[in-house]
């Protein structure tokens, strides 16, 4: 099947939202301490960017099936632009599988709408 794609609108909100959970991370993990309060704003602020950074409409249009020996996958964690992402869809190395016969033109204009957005896997 592959890994699932997930589309961002921005590069810019998708590092402040991982910049967000490692400070949650670090809380759970005891290394830094935060008041209820500011847990209960970043968990608000993680809320947000999550809901207006991501793009249902191009969720899954291409999966990569590219496995090391062991089964684990082999992808890089985000595609940062067009250029990049246009290159690894078509570098049969990454095993492709396009859910769409129009996900290429899909991509395309994800990438013309949100020239700062983001791929990423999961």
């Amino acid at each position: 099947m592959g890994l699932h794609t997930h589309f961002c609108k921005s590069k810019k909100l998708y590092i402040e939202l991982d910049n967000l959970l490692t400070k949650i991370g670090q809380y759970e993990d005891g290394e830094i301490s935060l008041s209820k309060e500011e847990l209960k704003t970043i968990f608000d602020e993680v809320e947000k960017i999550i809901i207006s950074n991501k793009i249902q409409k191009y969720h899954n249009t291409f999966r990569s099936r590219k496995r090391d020996g062991g089964g684990l996958y082999i992808v890089p964690n985000e595609l940062y632009s067009k250029e990049e992402g246009m290159e690894y869809i078509n570098n049969p190395e990454n095993k492709i599988t396009f859910e769409y016969d129009d996900s290429k033109e899909l991509l395309e204009e994800f990438w013309n709408e949100y020239p700062n957005g983001l791929i990423y896997f999961a």
